[in-house]
């Protein structure tokens, strides 16, 4: 006995434990008024709870329909929500609040998931609904988060002007519901609406449909599954699982797909001038420009900046060499005589420019470029001096081992060159402990000095270095090059593996798109009857899409609103290719063969918040 009653004692498991852990999201217990109300006149919800609620992201989460300029004040009070509302409600419409995942329990934040009230100011609730899906028309991802609205308003400037009749809200897998809809004739389009105000605004994604939707009722005869419980004593649960099973039957997203894209319009104008040295400066523009900018030097008087003369003005466009980045929105400017380093220059930039309807025209700002000196003392300003005369022209190459057998050898230099000794590029086969000077030679590659190209016969699979000797480069600024040296070898044709696709049907308008594992694209191709052929591919899992260039522009163009263009159309190859180094594969397409939306394989398709993210 003694022995039972110490173990009994030493047991700290036996006793109050706190009870199991609540895995039950809140239930409804009572709505004030209740959920279908017809005739509402007051100013306020209130929804109880069978505990302690919270809740969360309400701006993310709640959607009310028709949307209100002011949105209602919901918060959580114990085991009450209040909702209470902001500005009066229209007189003969029905109203719904969706609150997606808004609404948790206090303790283990346990959601309870998409939650609805509705009600109607007049004497019926409107019952019709639209249903759909949200997919990018890039790369066939659901888009999720995006507001999907209708307007009774069948203009097509209403989306631009007024918000929404009714809305609703893509989920992860880019399907969306609009409900309590009249019966009527609407137009119907999804928003990014980053401004939240409802209306679409420049730079948002959209997508649109042309046709007009005109939901319908039709009645649907089913078997009566209600029966009374004989030991509940109550068919109402039996009731709502019925017409919950009914709903879930008969109003499925259907057919209506949304496009979604982001118009290929950007604010063009120009960002600043940089000058951080005094013999450059940089030009940055907010998007590329369609053709190269120019610019003419301004005395200070002419630019607005001084009211004297400038005696000692050197018209410094005359010495100056140009480098355009490959979007020609940033340009660097270098300075080739010394007379021209002004400190303050002044300039009339003319370039490409957006009105307020995203129409390009030529524009021309008085621009300056300024150099400020550092400030420090005179010891210290002979040293910087002295460090930027004594540094070297630094010397870069593609080179890399293995090195691509389709590739070529590029120099890419710090400053633009005023001489090259091209004599003084050495390329080497090394074999052994040999090294077989082999003919090379060097060609550039731009108008500015800073790129150059290395032609030369190589072995696949040898083993190579090239080599720079000191001092054969100069800059304008009269730095030298120091001796540059890299090794490295050459790929063998064995390593790749070689994809030749067939189109069935073939249409000339298409092209190919080879992608990678993350979806992006490696190779771009215009289809060919014969078969289109992707050579030198490295030896991983590929995939395949094919776009119709509509326009002939060589890419895939975007969707565009006002010329009421939708994006053009995408399709995938519906497996992962499985390339291997050595190999020649043949495919057949048929993009026919399996639906649009179900074509694209489900490693590389992203669920509507990644994809929505992640562009």
């Amino acid at each position: 006995m003694l022995a039972v009653l110490t173990a009994a004692c030493a047991n700290r498991g036996i006793g109050p434990q706190g009870g199991p852990r609540d895995s039950l999201a809140p239930v409804v217990k009572e709505e004030r008024p209740a959920n279908g109300t017809l005739g509402f006149k007051g100013e306020r919800v209130e929804v109880i709870f069978d505990e302690y609620i919270q809740l969360q992201k309400l701006q993310d989460n709640v959607l009310m329909s028709p949307p209100q300029t002011t949105p209602p004040d919901i918060r959580a009070v114990g085991k009450k929500m209040l909702i209470i509302f902001n500005e009066p409600l229209r007189d003969s419409t029905t109203y719904t609040i969706d609150f997606g995942r808004s609404i948790t329990d206090n303790n283990e934040r346990i959601v309870y998931d998409n939650y609805t009230y509705a009600f109607s100011t007049g004497d019926h609730l409107d019952s019709l609904a639209v249903f759909g899906q949200v997919v990018n028309a890039e790369d066939l991802n659901p888009i999720s988060g995006l507001t999907v609205g209708i307007h009774e308003d069948l203009g097509d400037s209403a989306i631009l002007r007024h918000t929404f009749t009714r809305i609703g809200r893509t989920d992860t897998l880019g399907e969306f519901s609009v409900l309590n809809m009249r019966s009527g004739t609407y137009r119907i389009y999804a928003l990014q609406d980053i401004s939240r105000d409802n209306i679409y605004q420049p730079g948002e994604g959209l997508a649109f449909q042309e046709e007009h939707v005109i939901p319908t009722m039709r009645e649907v005869m089913t078997a009566d599954t209600v029966y009374r419980d004989t030991i509940i004593g109550d068919s109402s649960l039996h009731l709502i699982d019925t017409i919950r099973h009914i709903r879930h039957r008969y109003m499925e997203p259907s057919d209506l797909v949304l496009w979604f894209f982001r118009e290929d319009k950007q604010r063009h104008y120009f960002l600043r001038a940089q000058r951080k040295e005094k013999h450059c400066f940089q030009l940055y523009f907010s998007a590329p420009q369609d053709s190269m900018p120019s610019l003419r030097a301004l005395t200070l008087k002419d630019a607005g900046l001084s009211e004297r003369e400038d005696s000692a003005f050197v018209d410094w466009s005359q010495h100056m060499l140009i480098d355009a980045s490959r979007g020609k929105d940033t340009l660097t400017v270098w300075l080739t005589d010394s007379a021209a380093m002004q400190d303050s220059l002044a300039m009339a930039l003319t370039y490409w420019a957006t009105d307020s309807l995203y129409n390009l025209y030529q524009r021309t700002d008085t621009v300056r470029a300024v150099y400020t000196a550092p400030r420090v003392n005179a010891r210290t300003l002979e040293k910087i001096a002295r460090k930027q005369r004594e540094a070297f022209l630094d010397v870069k190459s593609n080179l890399k081992t293995p090195f691509p057998v389709n590739d070529t050898i590029r120099l890419n230099l710090s400053m633009p060159v005023a001489s090259f000794i091209t004599d003084s590029v050495h390329l080497f086969h090394r074999q052994d402990t040999l090294q077989i000077p082999i003919p090379c030679r060097v060609e550039k590659s731009d108008s500015t000095g800073l790129h150059y190209r290395v032609i030369a016969s190589l072995v696949q699979n040898e083993q190579y270095q090239l080599t720079i000797d000191s001092a054969v480069i100069t800059d304008l600024y009269g730095h030298h090059n120091n001796r540059f040296s890299s090794k490295f070898r050459l790929r063998s044709i064995e390593d790749y593996a070689t994809l030749r696709i067939f189109m069935r049907p073939f249409d000339n308008r298409m092209r190919l798109q080879l992608l990678n594992e993350k979806d992006k694209v490696l190779r771009d191709l215009p289809a060919d009857e014969r078969g289109t052929l992707f050579d030198y591919l490295e030896a991983k899992p590929s995939y395949l899409r094919m776009y119709m260039d509509l326009n002939g522009d060589g890419r895939w163009t975007t969707g565009d609103y006002m010329k009421k263009r939708q994006p053009e159309p995408v399709y995938y190859f519906p497996a992962r290719l499985m390339l291997r180094a050595n190999w020649d594969f043949e495919e057949t397409f048929d993009y026919t063969a399996v639906p649009q939306l179900e074509s694209k394989p489900e490693e590389i398709t992203k669920d509507g918040k990644k994809a929505l993210t992640t562009k």
